[in-house]
């Protein structure tokens, strides 16, 4: 088995064009700038849902930091080539600590086998630079049907992650930057279309209209009444 995974990896490597330099470019748009009535009305909202996943009420600016990977696909092996480039602008979980020790995690969350695989681990760095390829096992009739999770551990507590559904256009080589989320739960899935509006003072209207999609933990067992 180990020597199967030297090969794996042997194969990975020799299939992707090395990235000599790694360049950051900084941000070029702006936040734009918000009335002050609407940005009032905006954090009475935002109270409103404290108690929600921090997912749904995300505003421009409340990423926990971005990561940078790239993708290939070798037909004749099956193998799906995850590169983990970098990542910058990582923080502490921890009050006392500035610096971490990330390592990333990557998931293939529609694999059968729910494949994960990790990176080595940078200490004390909060703009890490990997550079490291992982192989996953991959039919190339599922690969535009996967979904990729990379999450970013510091000793064990998560910083951030993000979850990539692949396209055939992904899978050039070419580097890919997302910022990351706060952890969520992957195993449950679907849509729910809801419209939520303010009125002053105090209420917030939730309307919900429709949802689709939707799958619980179980995914061999249907769904009763939603409420």
């Amino acid at each position: 088995m180990a020597d199967d995974a030297e090969i794996i990896h042997e194969q990975a490597i020799e299939a992707l064009v090395p990235y000599n330099e790694i360049e950051f470019e900084e941000p070029t748009e702006e936040t734009p700038e918000v009335p002050f009535d609407e940005a009032e009305k905006l954090g009475t909202v935002k109270s409103l849902f404290s108690q929600l996943d921090p997912a749904v009420v995300k505003a421009q600016g409340d990423a926990i930091g971005e990561i940078g990977v790239a993708f290939r696909y070798k037909q004749a092996k099956e193998l799906l080539l995850v590169r983990i480039i970098a990542a910058q602008g990582l923080a502490s979980r921890q009050v006392a600590r500035l610096s971490v020790d990330p390592q990333v995690e990557v998931q293939l969350l529609d694999s059968v086998e729910e494949d994960i695989a990790r990176t080595t681990t940078k200490k004390d760095s909060n703009n890490p630079v990997w550079n490291e390829i992982l192989a996953f096992k991959v039919e190339e009739t599922e690969v535009e049907e996967s979904r990729v999770l990379f999450r970013v551990k510091d000793s064990g507590d998560v910083i951030g992650e993000v979850m990539i559904p692949l396209q055939d256009d992904m899978l050039d080589g070419e580097p890919i930057w997302c910022d990351l989320q706060d952890q969520r739960d992957w195993s449950i899935s679907g849509a729910l279309h809801v419209r939520v509006y303010y009125t002053h003072p105090t209420t917030l209207h939730v309307n919900v209209a429709s949802a689709e999609g939707i799958c619980g933990k179980n995914k061999n067992k249907t769904l009763g009444p939603l409420r």
